[in-house]
């Protein structure tokens, strides 16, 4: 009988490798499409590019909000530095910052699948936390795009699941000792580093500091969280005194004047629950959780707040909480103006996680092989689904493809040589042989601040740009309430359909 639950096992894991596999190589085929794509993929990818260039080259790229070339950065210094080094080495491309977001989508599986492992010990559900990740809309919609979202996790989760095995409790007896200093000081780095990849990569080290503080490694704890708040003070100070005083207020004091609405959070996550793959999360979730509901009630040798203090003490407790803190901070941050569906990639990572520790908790109730086997194929069929549909959002995208060729070689055409203009995909502008401002303008025209939209506003009026390829889709009928003095030039080609369209005006 035990050699039979062995091959029945061995078969329902090989099932579950099969799947992930189907899904690993549905997503690098999208990742592949939009790695090679050569213009934005309509995520505003380019304008990263001023200020990872200004970064390469030694400037402080948070010091030219008000002049030119006019640049928002509201990501951190490292992931402008990592690109600008892209950048100088091989020009205005976008495959270098795309690759490294694929790169980060792998170390991001990697990282999941050893914490759920240590957590479990179940190779079962370590394949169904990956399934989980795999299968997160979140993880196709971001996956092969030039975003700092993934690098900052793969640098967070790198350092979590690092410190995950340093706060074992089981080696070294709690003493500190070289080999501990050595791997805390990395992951203390890596929980730092992921701040100035994006700054909202924050929670990961709090759940380090409380991990290392549940097993008693106090003096560790003390220690990660007192050198990581250092060097993070240190390195913002720094960015903030040579960018006089620009970085704190783009980071902190504009942002608290963006334009929110919760009803815009309500509409994120009503999106996400569209897909059937979150569906599936939540639910064995919810059901892992039911049951355990239910084992603490009918307990009678423990009493019941026995067993909630003996769940807080253990790792499965902080992955739990982290699991809710991001969910909540994914809700919070999600009401800004601009938010987008990828502000619950977090969330999603550590559900992937949670779904491990809910198939432990599931197989001890539903041991039949068939319940495991109905998981793996739903994660499949539910993940299978969507990267369908992201297949066919890259068929639109190739198919919009010509459209954008001949906005370029209308700028080729109609602009005088090392012009100047403004773009909404600055990529269009470059590869007409053109210089830009304003590459992130949506930072000076959302509404935030009345000083940077008054710069962008007076920057058109001077009529110092020759060009301006504008994003609204009724731009046509209000060019001239918005751009006085441009008049819209007609493509031959059909506007895209399914994808973003640009409208292109010239100066009179």
């Amino acid at each position: 009988m035990t050699i039979l639950r062995k091959a029945a096992s061995h078969n329902s894991i090989r099932f579950a490798v099969v799947a992930a596999v189907i899904l690993a190589v549905m997503l690098l085929a999208v990742g592949a499409s939009r790695l090679i794509y050569p213009f934005d993929v309509g995520h505003y990818e380019a304008c990263i590019w001023t200020p990872s260039l200004l970064s390469a080259e030694g400037h402080n790229p948070y010091a030219f909000a008000t002049q030119p070339p006019f640049v928002m950065a509201p990501y951190g210094y490292l992931y402008y530095l990592l690109v600008g080094v892209g950048l100088r080495l091989f020009g205005l491309q976008f495959w270098f910052g795309r690759a490294w977001t694929i790169l980060s989508a792998v170390i991001c599986l990697f990282c999941i699948v050893r914490i759920a492992a240590r957590l479990t010990r179940n190779r079962e559900a370590v394949w169904l936390s990956a399934l989980s990740f795999l299968s997160a809309i979140t993880l196709h919609h971001w996956l092969g795009v030039h975003r700092p979202d993934l690098p900052a996790l793969a640098v967070a989760f790198a350092g979590l699941a690092l410190a995950f095995d340093l706060a074992d409790g089981t080696n070294d007896s709690g003493r500190i000792t070289p080999r501990v200093i050595l791997v805390a000081g990395l992951a203390m780095l890596l929980l730092a580093g992921a701040f100035f990849f994006k700054q909202t990569a924050i929670l990961p080290a709090a759940v380090v500091v409380l991990r290392c503080w549940q097993v008693d490694r106090r003096k560790l704890a003390i220690l990660i969280a007192g050198a990581g708040l250092f060097f993070t003070a240190t390195a913002m100070l720094l960015l903030n005194a040579t960018s006089h005083g620009q970085y704190f207020w783009q980071h902190f004091a504009l942002m608290q004047q963006v334009p929110y609405s919760y009803a815009m959070s309500l509409r994120w996550l009503l999106s996400l629950f569209k897909m059937p793959a979150a569906w599936i999360t939540v639910g064995m979730i919810g059901a892992a959780l039911l049951l355990e509901i239910q084992r603490v009630r009918k307990a009678e040798n423990l009493p019941r707040l026995a067993h909630f203090n003996r769940f807080l003490k253990s790792p499965r407790a902080l992955i739990v909480l982290y699991f809710i803190g991001a969910a909540i901070f994914g809700f919070i941050t999600s009401a800004r103006q601009g938010s987008y569906i990828s502000y619950h990639l977090e969330t999603l990572m550590a559900a992937s996680i949670v779904v491990a520790l809910a198939w432990d908790k599931l197989a001890a109730r539903f041991n039949q092989r068939w319940v495991y086997q109905a998981f793996v194929l739903a994660f499949l069929i539910a993940g299978g689904f969507q990267l369908v549909r992201q297949a066919r959002g890259e068929y639109l995208r190739w198919q919009s493809l010509p459209y954008y060729r001949e906005i370029v070689a209308t700028l080729r055409e109609k602009m005088p040589p090392q012009s100047l203009g403004i773009s909404v995909h600055p990529d269009l502008m470059t590869a007409a042989g053109h210089q830009y401002h304003f590459g992130d303008w949506n930072q000076y025209e959302d509404g935030r601040s009345a000083q940077l939209h008054q710069v962008f506003r007076q920057a058109v009026e001077s009529k110092r740009y020759t060009a301006i390829v504008w994003l609204r889709p009724d731009a046509a009928d209000s060019a001239a309430a918005e751009f006085p003095g441009y008049h819209l030039v007609p493509m031959k080609q059909p506007l895209p359909q399914g994808y973003y369209p640009v409208f292109l005006y010239l100066r009179d």
